[in-house]
């Protein structure tokens, strides 16, 4: 059996490792299913969705093709947790790596965009025009895409917000 790996987390590799010993006894399986207990609290981004037709759909963004459906959100998180067992069980047994938790992972806050060179312009003239760095400007723009500055002030020309001004 290839052995299963979860990058950059050592408890959860820790916890893995008895995966890799899974044999037929009773004692091996005890500890699989202690090892997907632990896996099922660990912090995986779950995402819940109303469903045009009623009821909700919810899934795990890091396990691909994980997903469950209930009446309500409640039945459909308790859905997804079976779902989740089901899958990591799955992937165990076949020895695939199991992706890292979203919430495990850090973020620097820097990252490398590529962009077509024409819109590189149109954002740096923008940028002039409302007299922010493009950096500002860009930063801006994502947040209002994720709806983190829904409720926001836009920002001023000096780097201060409407509210601060």
């Amino acid at each position: 059996m290839r052995p299963v790996t979860v990058p950059s987390h050592r408890r959860l590799r820790k916890v893995l490792v008895l995966a890799i010993l899974r044999q037929h006894d009773a004692g091996a399986e005890r500890q699989l299913m202690s090892a997907v207990d632990e896996l099922l609290r660990a912090p995986f981004a779950r995402v819940l969705v109303p469903v045009e037709e009623g009821g909700f759909v919810a899934q795990v963004l890091e396990l691909e093709g994980c997903f469950a459906q209930g009446d309500t959100p409640d039945e459909a998180m308790a859905e997804l947790q079976g779902a989740m067992r089901d899958w990591l069980d799955a992937a165990i047994a076949a020895g695939q790596s199991i992706p890292t938790p979203l919430g495990l992972k850090e973020y620097s806050g820097r990252l490398v965009l590529r962009i077509p060179p024409t819109l590189h312009e149109r954002a740096a003239q923008r940028a002039a025009l409302e007299h922010v760095s493009l950096n500002q400007l860009l930063l801006t723009a994502v947040a209002m895409y994720l709806g983190a500055l829904a409720d926001a002030p836009a920002p001023q020309s000096d780097g201060r917000t409407a509210a601060s001004a």
